[in-house]
């Protein structure tokens, strides 16, 4: 769909709506609908986490959109590129959607996109991560690549979906998505 079909009502940023009236789910709503494991885990940590993912997430777009003089996490990040895609950059933070989800892909390439996580652990994926990975998949229509860059040691893994949480969460999208045909979301 074209950005021209596209407005935004709520001033949060959450909230979007089509010219024609639709209303769509981002997929932060769509995965705590879905049930978070970051329920239990105090704000003030969680605002900590998310600034010190948004400060790599803003070196890895500066140092592959300007050269900038990269930190060593980007530098990782960029040996993992160079040596699992081939896809040239489209964008950072690119706006997607259709007729029922809309989200921010992390870097979308020509030939796939990649989701970037920023824990402090090397090995641990979410479902929520693979729910969100999945809608953007069927909007996109090209693979994903979920990448964790650990904030404490800078090591780079991309973390790989396991089968029956791909199923999983493809029946809840499934559903989901009949669901939205019949409700009109307010």
């Amino acid at each position: 769909m074209l950005n021209s079909e596209l407005k935004i009502i709520e001033s949060n940023g959450h909230t979007y709506y089509l010219k024609d009236g639709k209303k769509l789910i981002s997929t932060s709503a769509i995965t705590k609908l879905f049930g978070s494991k970051y329920l239990e885990i105090p704000e003030f940590i969680l605002s900590k986490a998310k600034e010190a993912g948004e400060a790599i997430h803003q070196d890895i777009q500066s140092f592959m959109t300007n050269s900038n003089e990269p930190k060593l996490s980007t530098i990782e990040f960029y040996k993992w590129k160079l040596n699992n895609t081939k896809g040239n950059i489209l964008g950072f933070e690119k706006l997607i959607y259709d007729d029922t989800f809309i989200g921010f892909i992390d870097i979308d390439l020509d030939d796939c996109f990649i989701e970037l996580k920023t824990r402090t652990t090397d090995d641990v994926l979410d479902i929520e991560t693979v729910l969100q990975c999945e809608i953007y998949k069927r909007i996109v229509k090209k693979p994903y690549h979920i990448v964790n860059i650990n904030r404490k040691t800078n090591k780079v893994v991309e973390l790989i979906p396991k089968q029956e949480d791909i199923k999983k969460v493809n029946e809840f999208i499934d559903q989901f998505v009949k669901l939205s045909k019949v409700i009109e979301w307010k």
